[in-house]
């Protein structure tokens, strides 16, 4: 039996919740939500309340809402000690910490893993799964300034993570802002070594949203739109078959009971850093 602590706001985790209790080998041991921002959720009431250090000793892993709850200390107390830990939401390390991390890791075999949302989306795993390198992936984002945060770039970058590519060979970056300040578009381009290109258009524009991405390589082309869903082919629409998804908790748990490597860890973490950091250095992005 696996005993699994959940730390941070217990409503923004509530469907993670939800998915841990279909396991049979799990048990949700308790949670520590005290000092987080309120939020109402079934799990308040019907899970154990402990504070964090204690949480920590009852438990074989822990799944962190937010990095910034547990202090970077006691993080490197607790992967020491072989305890595991899924990062729901993404941490906020530096780039020396990364490294301090990643051996630390290594040394005591514990998984550490950092979410994935993009690659774990249903649709665009199977598009994954279906392309080749060297690849071509094209992402349309539009979104109202007041809904657009740097999230965006983590999420993107660590699906090309899974696709094979880390830092890029180079990048280039286009800025244009409407004089009235109707819209900002900003372009990115990072060709990889490989030959594969990310070329992303960010449109920050109040009355429109759109998320999509076309990705092309010599196995074939898709279009994908993650606001409806659809995927469509070089000929066809696609239908994907659910027994070919892999769920990213599932990934976790396996990554623990067989003692294998995370599909998304810290040195990944530690490429998108060096990689969001650069861009941040030449673009102005809203606050998160």
């Amino acid at each position: 039996m696996l005993n699994i602590g959940l730390i941070g706001n217990i409503a923004a985790i509530e469907k993670q919740a939800e998915r841990l209790k279909k396991y049979p080998d799990l048990r949700i041991q308790g949670k520590a939500s005290a000092g987080t921002k309120d939020g109402h959720s079934e799990y308040d009431f019907s899970i154990p309340e402990y504070n964090r250090v204690e949480l920590i000793e009852r438990c074989d892993a822990l799944i962190l809402e937010d990095s910034a709850h547990v202090p970077y200390s006691l993080l490197i107390d607790a992967i020491k000690r072989n305890k595991h830990i899924f990062f729901s939401g993404y941490p906020d390390f530096t780039e020396i910490q990364c490294q301090e991390l990643i051996k630390l890791i290594e040394e005591a075999g514990t998984v550490v893993q950092i979410t994935n949302p993009l690659f774990y989306n249903s649709s665009v795993q199977w598009v994954v799964h279906n392309t080749s390198t060297p690849f071509y992936l094209s992402v349309e984002v539009t979104r109202p300034c007041s809904r657009f945060t740097n999230k965006v770039l983590w999420d993107i970058l660590f699906l090309v993570t899974k696709m094979g590519q880390t830092l890029p060979k180079k990048m280039k970056i286009f800025n244009a802002e409407h004089k009235e300040k109707d819209y900002h578009f900003i372009n990115i381009r990072n060709d990889y070594s490989d030959s594969s290109v990310l070329d992303l258009n960010l449109t920050l524009e109040e009355k429109n949203e759109k998320y999509q991405f076309r990705v092309i390589s010599e196995k074939n082309y898709f279009d994908v739109n993650l606001i409806t869903h659809q995927i469509t082919g070089k000929k066809r629409a696609i239908h994907t078959k659910k027994p070919e998804i892999v769920k990213e908790y599932e990934s976790f748990f396996k990554a623990i009971i067989k003692k294998q490597l995370p599909l998304t860890g810290i040195s990944e973490y530690a490429d998108v850093l060096k990689i969001v950091e650069e861009i941040n250095g030449k673009i102005s992005l809203p606050s998160q």
